[in-house]
């Protein structure tokens, strides 16, 4: 039986992937959990869903007086990222007469892809696991409800609850086709306050700087060696959330990706596997995905 070889990191390979898991991210997954980039796979972080994450404190100081601090307690949450890694085969036969180079390449693209949508199929299933469905309201009979209104309800519930207004609108493709159908807002589309053209659909909204992004992320839900059975994965729900630009390990984002590496790689190695005749080429990263303020998202699911 053919041996396997230690495996070594390649300089060139891991590069590349970086490069390629930078643009790799799911941009759904990026909203609910942005990868937040830490110094070291343990610490701590501030979880804001206690009763004082969102009080104003008073920065008065007396003279001689001192300064109030913003400190971690001893009982903020921990984060702890935990290694991930996948591996792909490149076989003799394939790299025979070929650019062993390029195919090096396509593996390691594939890997990193592979890796992107797992941990985007991750991120939905965490959120939807933490965050219960603030209300299910029936968008599917366009004659009846009004999502304009079912919308404006949560974002006045986040806003009472932080004191800010959602920076995003997540929609599901079921969901978003229910939204757009019903006759609330297609009678908005009609009388032209929302150009149909653009789908301005903030517009509607009390919130108008919300950005709305549809998701057509979809998974095989059939088990191993049974027919192919695609379905959406954020189907028909709707997350509005708060998801600031550039994640720290202080602010009030709903849920955050800790990561050692911002692109999700921190090495590609190779090692040989003779028993196979193949090349190996291997991924690895270590990340934890936490929610960090229940305050600050609603969940609606649509029936």
């Amino acid at each position: 039986m053919g041996a396997t070889t230690q495996s070594n990191i390649v300089g060139y390979l891991t590069d590349y992937a970086r490069g390629i898991g930078l643009g790799a991210i799911d941009p759904a997954a990026n909203i609910l959990a942005p990868v937040t980039r830490v110094a070291s796979p343990v610490g701590k972080y501030k979880r804001f869903d206690d009763k004082n994450a969102f009080q104003v404190p008073n920065t008065a100081r007396a003279i001689g007086g001192p300064r109030r601090r913003i400190e971690f307690n001893a009982d903020d949450a921990d984060y702890n990222c935990k290694p991930q890694a996948l591996e792909i085969g490149i076989d003799d036969q394939e790299t025979a007469g070929g650019d062993p180079i390029a195919i090096q390449q396509l593996k390691a693209r594939t890997l990193v892809t592979a890796a992107a949508r797992a941990h985007a199929v991750i991120v939905f299933e965490t959120a939807a696991a933490g965050l219960a469905a603030a209300a299910t309201p029936a968008w599917s009979t366009p004659s009846s409800g009004n999502p304009i209104a079912d919308l404006n309800a949560q974002i006045e519930a986040i806003v009472t609850a932080t004191g800010e207004f959602p920076t995003h609108a997540l929609f599901g493709v079921t969901a978003w086709r229910h939204f757009v159908s019903h006759d609330k807002v297609a009678e908005k589309f009609k009388s032209g306050v929302v150009n149909p053209a653009t789908v301005q659909a903030a517009q509607l909204l009390m919130a108008p700087n919300l950005q709305f992004v549809v998701s057509p992320l979809c998974r095989d839900t059939a088990k191993p060696g049974a027919a192919r059975s695609m379905a959406s994965v954020y189907g028909a729900n709707v997350f509005l959330l708060i998801s600031p630009p550039g994640p720290t390990l202080y602010d009030p984002s709903f849920m955050k990706t800790f990561r050692t590496s911002e692109s999700g790689v921190e090495a590609v190695k190779l090692y040989r596997d003779e028993s196979r005749a193949s090349d190996i080429l291997a991924v690895d990263w270590s990340q934890d995905i936490q929610i960090v303020s229940t305050a600050s998202a609603r969940r609606l699911t649509v029936t």
